[in-house]
């Protein structure tokens, strides 16, 4: 980055949104005053939202499922609803399971949601 702030390199197509959202948390940071001894730790990793790996095992096939993290999750209420009961969560309106392999499973599937169009609509078809 140069002393005004830009870059002077282009960024891969591949990247863009990525840049985008880089540039709109620096913007955030700034507006809370903390974007300086934030940045200057230069520390930048790519994070794949589509990879998981949950208690130590991999799901089958990379980019099937989406991550979201604890925040999300709690945002979306889908574990919780914000009172921090399972009353009112999206997990309580879906919860039909009569076996707690199932009740396990559905859970699974609401806070690592699939990707892929096909196999959203293999399991819609099953």
């Amino acid at each position: 980055m140069s002393q005004c702030g830009t870059f002077n390199e282009e960024v891969s197509p591949q990247y863009t949104l990525a840049f985008s959202a880089l540039g709109a948390t620096i913007y955030y940071l700034r507006s809370c005053l903390v974007e300086r001894p934030l940045l200057a730790l230069k520390r930048f990793k790519y994070f794949n939202t589509t990879e998981l790996i949950v208690r130590g095992q991999e799901f089958p096939k990379e980019g099937q499922r989406l991550v979201m993290d604890n925040i999300t999750i709690a945002n979306l209420e889908i574990l919780q609803s914000s009172e921090g009961s399972v009353e009112g969560s999206l997990l309580f309106v879906l919860d039909k399971c009569v076996t707690p392999a199932g009740k396990r499973l559905l859970r699974q599937w609401l806070v690592a949601p699939l990707c892929q169009v096909k196999a959203i609509n293999n399991r819609l078809d099953a």
